[in-house]
């Protein structure tokens, strides 16, 4: 009879570790707000809880790689077009990127092996650099993450899906909408109300150099100094038309 509690107790808790299992990955931009003609830079993160399970015949608790499509929903989702994107280096296993336009904006896949897993979370998957066409209507635009992550869970490798198939589990995930809007003035025209430069678009301006935001890039070369703080000073002191 012990035999036969203890046995019950142990598999309720084996279902209860199951249970309290999950990933999720997230899309987030460096901004939320672009006019036609900008860019911006997105990056993939992913999450985990292990729930206590991990080690193993495979190596440290962790995430261990990811494969998948992020996506672009929205009025001027066909204005936008990517580059290939950068994948954590950590993830040396048959990697796979191609940048692309609309709803397959950028597209990655990478892994670590069976030893090693990379422990940390959450962990980056891959970024890369947005552009918006010139001629892009205004309207928001939704970035979405279509794919699978892979953890290692004692001494197996569970598969978290967004279209789970049998044997792998349900992934969450977070999007970012952006919103593209009419273009300014100048280049020193950065917030609203377009059309006038006052305040606001010097403490956007200010606020994106600190976090190196696209939109503090007035010359488009990727390097945030100098140049950059001149050419917004000239903009600005040109006023509009």
């Amino acid at each position: 009879m012990n035999k036969i509690i203890t046995t019950t107790v142990a598999l309720s808790l084996a279902a209860g570790l199951a249970a309290g299992q999950s990933a999720s990955v997230t899309v987030s931009s460096s901004d939320t707000s672009v006019a036609p003609g900008g860019s911006f830079t997105v990056t993939l993160q992913t999450a985990f809880d292990t729930a206590g399970a991990g080690g193993g015949a495979f190596g440290d608790a962790g995430f261990y790689g990811f494969g998948g499509t992020v996506g672009a929903t929205g009025a001027a989702a066909d204005s936008l077009s990517a580059g290939v994107p950068t994948l954590n280096g950590m993830l040396a296993f048959g990697p796979v990127a191609a940048g692309g336009s609309g709803s397959n904006l950028a597209t990655g896949a990478a892994g670590r092996g069976l030893s090693g897993g990379i422990a940390g979370d959450p962990g980056d998957l891959m970024s890369f650099t947005v552009d918006v066409a010139s001629d892009a209507p205004e309207g928001d635009v939704t970035l979405d993450f279509s794919g699978a992550v892979v953890l290692v869970l004692d001494s197996s490798l569970t598969t978290f899906s967004t279209d789970p198939g049998v044997n792998q589990q349900s992934l969450s995930t977070t999007s970012v909408t952006i919103t593209i809007g009419g273009g300014g003035c100048n280049a020193a025209d950065l917030a609203e109300p377009l059309g006038v430069l006052d305040l606001a678009d010097i403490n956007t301006f200010v606020a994106a150099f600190i976090s190196q935001g696209s939109a503090a890039d007035i010359d488009g070369n990727g390097i945030f100094d100098l140049a950059d703080i001149n050419a917004f000073v000239t903009a600005f002191t040109a006023g509009c038309p």
